[in-house]
C-alpha cells in the first residue's frame, strides 16, 4: 500500500540540534487519486518512438477525465527537459491507467 504522509519538521523539544518529523495527516493514494489536480509523465526522449506513442496514447483514451496532464521529455545526455501539458485532454487516474505506467517503469510518473 502506498500513503502520503503529511506533517512537520521541527527540532526536538529538548532544544538539540537534531529535528523530528511528527505526521499530521495520512492517507491512502488509491483514495487520492479522484482528487489528484495533475499526472505527470517523464519520458526519456531516446525511448520515444511511434509504438510507444501509440499505446500511451490509447490508454490515455480509454481513461478520460478532469485530471491535467503533463509531460515532461527529457533528454539525459543533454541534461535538457522539455515541459508541456494538455488544453484539451485531461485523464482518470483508473487502476488500469496505473497498472499501465507501473509496468512502464521507464516512464516515471507524479501524482499531485
Amino acid at each position: 500500500m502506498f500513503l502520503l504522509v503529511r506533517g512537520r519538521v521541527s527540532e526536538r523539544w529538548n532544544g538539540t540540534k537534531e529535528y523530528e518529523f511528527k505526521p499530521s495527516k495520512m492517507e491512502l493514494l488509491e483514495e487520492l487519486a479522484g482528487k489528484a489536480e495533475n499526472l505527470t509523465l517523464e519520458i526519456p526522449l531516446d525511448l520515444v518512438a511511434e509504438d510507444t506513442i501509440g499505446e500511451l496514447e490509447h490508454q490515455l483514451a480509454n481513461n478520460q477525465g478532469r485530471t491535467t496532464l503533463k509531460f515532461v521529455l527529457a533528454d539525459n545526455e543533454s541534461d535538457m527537459r522539455i515541459q508541456m501539458f494538455s488544453r484539451t485532454k485531461g485523464v482518470l487516474l483508473t487502476p488500469e491507467l496505473k497498472s499501465y505506467l507501473q509496468k512502464h517503469s521507464f516512464i516515471n510518473f507524479s501524482i499531485n
